[in-house]
């Protein structure tokens, strides 16, 4: 059996998951990679060695009727490469298991999933924060590329006629939620019949001047990355 083989037919695949921020735990290998474990042995004896450096990793079982549905969430998440862990680890690029949709026809702003790779560097600064390992550069990283990219957002009527964000007030906080693809969109507003709006950063800057004390980018799936003006002007960016 090939390692192709091994993860499009296992019967039970199991994802590397970081708890902390409820999401897939990342590791770098020349790009985003996922870790998955062909057997439950291995995942034990991954996350001992993870405990061992202060890092709890759970795992997310994936059965092979829903192993599409997992090597799509990969993709989506800005995952380029799959770690097979094991007696001995091999590494896949993403691109061997799974095909993308063809967006390349789409206008930009009707894409579902505009920018995967934006997701992923999201998640791995996410993952980096809970870790104390995240550094400045990632940050600015990620808020350089919000600069260029085109968020999802529920679009209300306002009085006036005009199109906005309702307004979230989880911990007293007034929050816009924002979202990098419409799978992050429906975990909110799952079967609700609520209109999309696409929101670029100029939109970011405005809504944190116009009653919103911070946007939240993803709020749904875990932790989500927190926008407020502070950590803009930090950036030179507000």
């Amino acid at each position: 059996m090939t390692y192709n083989e091994l993860i499009r037919d296992s019967r039970m695949l199991y994802a590397a998951w970081f708890p902390q921020t409820k999401r897939y735990f990342l590791t770098q290998e020349d790009g985003l990679c996922a870790v998955i474990f062909p057997e439950q042995a291995d995942l034990d004896r991954y996350a001992l060695k993870k405990k061992e450096e202060g890092i709890r990793v759970d795992a997310v079982e994936n059965p092979i009727e829903n192993r599409d549905l997992l090597l799509a969430d990969f993709w989506r998440s800005g995952i380029t490469k799959v770690r097979i862990e094991g007696s001995q680890p091999v590494i896949l690029p993403l691109s061997e298991l799974y095909s993308p949709p063809d967006y390349s026809a789409v206008p930009p702003a009707k894409r579902p999933v505009p920018d995967p790779a934006l997701t992923g560097v999201i998640n791995l600064l996410l993952q980096r924060s809970v870790l104390k390992t995240a550094d400045k550069d990632m940050v600015f990283d990620v808020l350089h590329r919000l600069r260029e990219a085109s968020l999802f957002g529920p679009a209300v009527t306002q009085p006036d006629g005009s199109m906005g964000l309702p307004v979230f007030t989880p911990h007293e906080t007034r929050l816009a939620l924002l979202f990098t693809d419409t799978r992050e969109f429906g975990l909110v507003f799952h079967g609700e019949d609520i209109e999309t709006k696409r929101f670029d950063f100029e939109d970011i800057i405005w809504l944190l001047n116009h009653n919103f004390e911070a946007v939240a980018i993803n709020y749904a799936s875990g932790v989500a990355l927190m926008l407020d003006k502070t950590l803009l002007q930090a950036a030179g960016m507000l």
